[in-house]
């Protein structure tokens, strides 16, 4: 793989999403914050939530929307990358397999920004940890599975352009059955394990436990996260490979 051409293509590609605004990139992370500071007021002074565990409901919610966020842009954008490339795509000499990476590494740009201005909030509310290292286990083993998830959805859609429409319908969904906003402890116990079967409810959690607790969540999720990254991962490798031959007429 050709990293320099990668990274070359991630920053292009950073740019064109902002190209012709004067605010630019500052509306990637205005929309994120946006949204945080409208869950914030929603739950805090409509509904009068105030802590969950101890912990200020505003630092607990924007330690789970930042990984949220991450999955939601690189999943949805890594989907639709081999139609928004096509002329890429039909180039001979240009290996396109590494069109999903390119819009994971753009998403994971954004990511790493938001992750450092949540550290250094929740380091201003004296949370601060030797184990919020941790957060860099699950932001790489994160990054590998939106992108063996990127790499199979991309696949998918160009062989049927409703997986696009389909990837959308069902982040709005996932959203709201995934614990971002709420706390997993508010389900009963009988249907908890529903949420643990959720990989992105482990992500989401596993960013809260390094972030405001310096540990790691129970070591069982943090194997079945680990498994289903290897699956998608080996998975979106294989279908792409399968498949990449083919691109060029599908497109």
């Amino acid at each position: 793989m050709n990293l320099p051409l990668v990274l070359r293509l991630a920053l292009n590609d950073f740019k064109a999403r902002y190209a012709g605004s004067k605010l630019g990139i500052i509306w990637a992370y205005t929309s994120p914050m946006v949204m945080v500071l409208i869950y914030w007021f929603v739950y805090t002074v409509a509904f009068g939530g105030t802590s969950i565990d101890g912990v200020p409901y505003f630092l607990w919610l924007i330690c789970g929307i930042v990984p949220w966020f991450f999955f939601s842009n690189s999943v949805t954008g890594a989907t639709t990358c081999y139609t928004d490339y096509r002329f890429l795509v039909r180039k001979v000499q240009f290996s396109s397999s590494c069109l999903p990476l390119v819009r994971v590494i753009t998403a994971l740009c954004i990511h790493l920004v938001l992750l450092a201005v949540v550290m250094i909030i929740i380091a201003l509310n004296n949370f601060l940890f030797i184990g919020q290292l941790w957060v860099i286990f699950w932001t790489v083993s994160g990054f590998l599975f939106v992108l063996g998830i990127g790499k199979i959805l991309s696949i998918w859609n160009v062989f049927l352009r409703d997986v696009s429409y389909g990837v959308q319908t069902i982040m709005q969904i996932g959203f709201w059955i995934t614990p971002v906003f709420w706390n997993e402890a508010s389900l009963h116990e009988s249907l908890r394990w529903l949420s643990s079967l959720n990989p992105v409810a482990v992500l989401v959690k596993g960013y809260r436990q390094a972030l405001l607790y310096g540990s790691l969540p129970d070591i069982r999720e943090v194997v079945y996260f680990l498994s289903v990254t290897i699956i998608a991962y080996g998975a979106g490798v294989l279908i792409t490979r399968k498949c990449q031959p083919t691109l060029a007429d599908r497109i």
